[in-house]
């Protein structure tokens, strides 16, 4: 009979690792569940964005399209003085400081989020130069119709671009988001 002490011993040595073991398996658990809900989050974030995003471009495309039936029709004062809705990006710096893993494991959908992002910067900074424009120019249809009615067109094809990618991106995030709510741990 082995002596009390190499029993002592072992028994010490198995439970520790026992412990040990255990204690890893529960960090991890912890780990795979909070980095699971925070993925979500981020996910319903981003379709947010989008959903809002997507409401304020078509605005945007109803606004002008208005203004340019205006515009052509040369309707002396159309009432149409409110500045265009610029688009807010902060979905991207979101993924930027906190990418879930289904989207940072995907280079193409990296891609459209990165092509969304520079089509926003784009549509803002032409909604700046509009709202500018009829600013200095408040009685711009009568004055200065083709100078308004190249600008709206100018607007429209990026808008009308940034609308198709936002609406494809919004196709990706959506499909992500539902595979990963019913693929992950809901503790």
């Amino acid at each position: 009979m082995p002596d009390t002490w190499v029993v002592a011993l072992i028994s010490a040595i198995v439970g520790g690792i026992a412990g040990s073991g255990l204690m890893m398996l529960w960090d991890w658990f912890k780990h795979e569940t909070e980095t699971a809900r925070s993925d979500r989050a981020v996910l319903a974030a981003i379709e947010e964005d989008v959903a809002t995003n997507l409401d304020v471009l078509r605005s945007q495309i109803e606004y002008l399209e208005q203004e340019l039936g205006q515009v052509n029709e040369r309707v002396a004062d159309p009432g149409l003085r409110l500045p265009i809705t610029e688009l807010v990006p902060w979905t991207w710096e979101l993924v930027r400081l906190r990418p879930p893993a289904a989207i940072s494991d995907d280079p193409e959908l990296l891609r459209s989020m990165s092509r969304v992002v520079g089509l926003t910067r784009q549509v803002n900074e032409l909604a700046r130069t509009h709202s500018n424009f009829k600013i200095m120019h408040r009685h711009l249809i009568t004055e200065y119709p083709q100078e308004l009615r190249a600008l709206d067109e100018t607007m429209l094809a990026p808008i009308g671009l940034l609308r198709d990618s936002v609406t494809g991106l919004g196709q990706s995030i959506s499909r992500i988001a539902g595979t990963y709510r019913t693929t992950t741990l809901d503790v």
